[in-house]
């Protein structure tokens, strides 16, 4: 005989953007939709599904359900640069250690703002991103995601001294000299480079005594998913 079930309370709604346990999302290693590596939810990261047309104190703080914006060390967003001031978060948000803008549109890392010193992580995997300008600024920064973007030219990532992760897969990189700069970079560990033209070409080969990247402390992941893309 059959029991009649008891009712479910509906659950309590919870603010808006606000997903308990930080991101909104979990992307596993080598996604199609992004390669971000390091994805695992902090306390206090916040994830906006529907960020507001203008970037401000105000807006953020209504975004974020009122939580406290000195406190938030985590956020996931999409915007658009040239449309949205994405120049104020480091100032709204200055406790910000880890910030995932991947599928948004930015073209430049100098569009953020000179207030994300503090910054340990940051996703831009899918932004249209060219130039990695102003990425200098970031002084602390640990851990950089940018596949499947255009950048071609790496060479102040050398001034970043606490880089350990660098991900740019699927992007414009075609000179192996402009890669040996990448050395500099004494605290890397763990390089993703396949799929740049680079990495198509006969002199690319960390076990020749002229390859670059041989650094015997550097885990390079180098093998091509592909073919060679158009340079």
């Amino acid at each position: 005989m059959d029991h009649p079930r008891a009712p479910v309370a509906p659950s309590a709604p919870k603010p808006k953007g606000i997903r308990p346990g930080g991101f909104a999302r979990r992307l596993e290693a080598h996604s199609p939709e992004v390669s971000d590596r390091s994805a695992s939810p902090e306390p206090g990261d916040i994830f906006l599904d529907d960020s507001p047309e203008e970037l401000s104190e105000a807006s953020l703080q209504r975004y974020c359900g009122g939580a406290d914006l000195a406190l938030v060390e985590g956020l996931e967003m999409r915007v658009d640069s040239a449309r949205q001031g994405v120049d104020v978060l480091g100032s709204c948000l200055p406790a910000l250690r880890r910030l995932r803008l991947s599928e948004s549109s930015i073209l430049c890392v100098r569009d953020l703002g000179t207030h994300l010193r503090h910054l340990e992580v940051l996703w831009l995997g899918r932004c249209g991103l060219q130039d990695l300008s102003g990425v200098t600024l970031m002084e602390g920064l640990r851990e950089l995601y940018v596949p499947f973007n255009d950048v071609a030219d790496v060479s102040s990532l050398k001034w970043l001294e606490h880089l350990e992760v660098l991900d740019l897969e699927g992007n414009a990189l075609t000179d192996l000299e402009d890669l040996r700069e990448l050395e500099k970079c004494y605290e890397l560990r763990d390089l993703t480079l396949r799929d740049n033209p680079a990495t198509f070409l006969p002199e690319f080969d960390r076990k020749e005594p002229t390859g670059p990247l041989r650094e015997p402390h550097l885990r390079v992941v180098q093998a091509n998913t592909g073919c060679p893309p158009p340079i």
